[in-house]
């Protein structure tokens, strides 16, 4: 019964991410429209530059770096991680996700 409880853990840990992502990214986007609502109602200037900088959703060129060095880090520790990590015991072969090198040699499989 314990194995089972494996594979369940890694879908729901993955459809919790998923939706409170899309959770956040909602409220994000309600909470610039109640900006937008609350200037309109208050009688302030909407100006074009405001309202590029309010709905600009794309991100600097400096942030796709970092998140991209972030990402090849964090890949390459879990890498590290899975390679080191007997998942099953001496008894159990090497396998698994990260096992990609065989310790005799070769490439292993995903």
């Amino acid at each position: 019964m314990s194995e089972l409880w494996v594979p369940i853990t890694l879908f729901l840990a993955i459809a919790a991410g998923t939706i409170g992502f899309l959770f956040f990214a909602s409220r994000n986007k309600q909470a610039k429209q109640a900006t937008l609502q609350a200037a309109i109602q208050r009688g302030d200037a909407l100006t074009p530059e405001l309202i590029a900088a309010i709905s600009n959703e794309r991100s600097a060129p400096a942030t796709d770096y970092r998140r991209g060095v972030l990402l090849i880090a964090l890949g390459i520790g879990l890498a590290v991680f899975g390679r080191f990590v007997d998942p099953g015991g001496a008894d159990h072969d090497r396998g698994g996700v990260f096992h990609l090198v065989d310790p005799g040699g070769g490439v292993r499989t995903l």
